[in-house]
């Protein structure tokens, strides 16, 4: 069956799927661990910092997936998690620096089928500032071509190289092939791509990088054996990203990043006054929650998800886990979270 007939038994963030023979990657602190924790469940992914307080990853990562091979026109998306349970680290072993709150969860609202659509942006309840990590720009303005090389980075499993949750990255890979040249349209949509290597639990929701940096593919799935890794594709969203982008620019306090200066943009909010002593900065008052629309219109947000508890007045620095911890486990980044959740609560 070719290159696609590998992915037959594709699956969304099951482990036994890796950034394949990745090194730790210390530099690409725009790349952030993403760690979901509910009552019932904990997961970590990836994804990356497309403007100071927002950031892309997948959609499986932030709803209600079934762990079951993928088949496109059949598998679908779940209800969304709660904002109150995702958390955001920017540190290179996640668990051993401070984790940051999500404020709003936004999705295409008009499609609810996980192939070609597993994309997703997170706005977090505060901002990274300049000095401290600088985003990655999605390429919005050309279509990934077969044949066109790419890197990838990750939180996820390193077998030999280590556990999950030390971000890595391998450069040197190729789309095998592109959104039109996939051959079998039950495993790869014609909004998707094919790469080499795969990608393992935790780098679900992880970029695919362009030769100059630019986040072109968002990971969604894998083969078996991680022979071959699915990508979503960044350009196809360019309108539906820019609208979130806006939201976000409105709610921050930051100049806007070239990749969204191409066209008009809403003047960001005033700042809120006072900055916090970490990486991140605390948002100014918020703006009334932007409404589900019924279909996706150009240059919507989507559906958005508001957090229970955005914008508490918390310092998030302060409501950020400070122990440094030489190795990272399991319960590592969940007390990490726990102590800035704890801490979050200090003016809600």
């Amino acid at each position: 069956m070719g290159v696609v007939g590998g992915l037959a038994e594709a699956r969304t963030g099951e482990a036994r799927e890796s950034i394949v023979g990745g090194t730790t990657d210390p530099d690409d602190t725009a790349v952030l661990a993403i760690a979901l924790v509910t009552r019932r469940e904990e997961a970590l992914c990836s994804g990356s910092l497309i403007a100071p307080n927002l950031v892309l990853t997948a959609r499986h990562c932030v709803a209600v997936t079934a762990s079951a091979p993928v088949v496109c026109g059949q598998s679908t998306f779940g209800s969304l998690y709660s904002p109150d349970e995702l958390w955001v680290s920017d540190a290179t072993t996640a668990g051993s620096g401070n984790f940051y709150p999500a404020r709003e969860i936004a999705v295409p609202s008009n499609d609810m089928e996980l192939c070609g659509s597993d994309v997703a942006l997170l706005i977090l309840d505060g901002q990274f500032r300049a000095d401290a990590v600088s985003p990655i720009a999605p390429r919005l303005d050309q279509p990934v071509r077969r044949g066109e090389s790419f890197s990838a980075i990750g939180f996820g499993d390193g077998f030999d190289a280590g556990p999950v949750g030390v971000r890595r990255m391998i450069d040197g890979l190729q789309v095998l092939c592109g959104p039109n040249d996939c051959a079998d349209p039950q495993l790869v949509s014609d909004r998707e791509f094919v790469g080499q290597q795969g990608v393992c639990d935790g780098d679900s929701g992880g970029p695919a990088l362009d030769t100059a940096g630019r986040v072109v593919g968002v990971a969604s799935r894998a083969s078996e054996g991680c022979e071959f890794a699915v990508y979503s594709e960044v350009a196809p969203w360019r309108d539906w990203l820019l609208g979130v982008a806006d939201r976000a620019a409105r709610l921050g306090t930051y100049d806007i990043p070239d990749w969204e200066s191409s066209r008009p943009m809403v003047a960001p909010a005033a700042s809120a006054g006072g900055s916090s002593s970490g990486g991140v900065a605390p948002s100014p008052s918020p703006a009334p929650a932007a409404p589900a629309p019924g279909g996706q219109e150009r240059g919507s947000p989507g559906a958005v998800v508001p957090a229970k508890h955005s914008s508490s007045g918390c310092d998030l620095a302060a409501g950020a886990a400070t122990e440094r911890m030489s190795t990272i486990g399991h319960s590592a980044w969940l007390a990490a979270i726990a102590l800035a959740a704890a801490r979050r609560r200090c003016s809600a």
